[in-house]
């Protein structure tokens, strides 16, 4: 998850720091170049939502370094948003509502770090029992894999459900919204894919996950084969906001587009030359350069405080 969240942030990959496992301890730790602070820096209040332990994978530390002003984590919620054996999708819904609600004139940057489906995927307190027993699993499954994949499935259905919910209110916004919904990874059920296996053939942990970019006011145009990093999906939510002038994202926008991954409808392509030699020499030496310190002294201190 810290993977895949650090190279969606950043759009370093992180093959380009060898050794490193867990980024935001190991790279994180002081101030860095990334997708909230380059927006928050052209004016953007930047928010981050996560409903567990805001010192789990050091992210307290590390958002602050990323250029969040304001973390809510698990003290912002309450035992009655408990759904399973986390925070419920619903809830985490209702934060992301309530903080789009709030009155501001600048423009806002929110990262939601969903938690209900995470594993593990056995028998979860207040679940009902009816509802598991009408999902169809293959009857091959043995026991254990069907309790497993069973519970996915239904926190599933709620991500879903959840998801749907936000499309409808962002689409009914006035204001200007885009969604980039991703997954960070395959579900760790080991015991049920080797049970089940995929009709392609290819195994559980070499296969991609899904994304979705929505914008309430463009057009997004189909992907045309071919796999997208997760170090590119902040170039392609700056492209979606006509946010095109940082080098770094520039470049990964002409990856993107060279590969047929524009995103966007109507986005020329960018005619930068030798894409992979430039990713891994941007890189290194955009993490080598320290960012600017925030705007002003009452910024950073809005940084600290925000946090619990």
């Amino acid at each position: 998850t810290v993977r895949t969240e650090f190279e969606a942030m950043t759009g370093y990959p992180l093959h380009a720091f060898q050794g490193v496992s867990y980024p935001y301890s190991a790279l994180a730790q002081r101030p860095l170049m990334s997708l909230p602070r380059q927006l928050r820096d052209q004016g953007y209040e930047t928010v981050a939502i996560h409903p567990y332990d805001g010192n789990f994978w050091s992210r307290n530390r590390a958002f602050v370094h990323m250029g969040f002003e304001r973390f809510e984590d698990d003290s912002h919620f309450d035992a009655g948003d408990i759904h399973g054996y986390y925070v419920g999708d619903d809830a985490l819904l209702r934060h992301v509502a309530s903080t789009l609600a709030e009155p501001r004139e600048q423009p806002l940057f929110l990262f939601a770090i969903s938690m209900e489906n995470h594993g593990p995927w056995h028998a979860r307190p207040g679940i009902d029992p009816a509802a598991l027993e009408h999902i169809d699993v293959p009857a091959t499954l043995s026991p254990d894999a069907v309790t497993q994949v069973r519970h996915y499935l239904y926190h599933l259905h709620r991500a879903d459900r959840m998801l749907d919910e936000l499309v409808a209110l962002v689409n009914g916004r006035d204001r200007h919204t885009i969604i980039l919904f991703y997954g960070d990874h395959l579900p760790g059920l080991d015991s049920a894919f080797g049970q089940m296996g995929f009709k392609d053939g290819v195994p559980a942990w070499d296969r991609p996950v899904p994304f979705m970019l929505f914008d309430n006011r463009r057009e997004i145009a189909g992907a045309a084969g071919g796999t997208l990093r997760s170090y590119h999906l902040a170039s392609m939510v700056l492209d979606a906001a006509g946010l095109r002038d940082n080098p770094h994202f520039r470049v990964l926008s002409a990856d993107r587009e060279r590969k047929g991954h524009t995103g966007l409808a109507d986005v020329v392509p960018d005619p930068v030359l030798d894409y992979d030699h430039a990713i891994a020499h941007l890189t290194w030496h955009s993490y080598q350069q320290v960012p600017p310190p925030a705007r002003s002294a009452e910024r950073v201190e809005t940084v600290h405080t925000g946090l619990r």
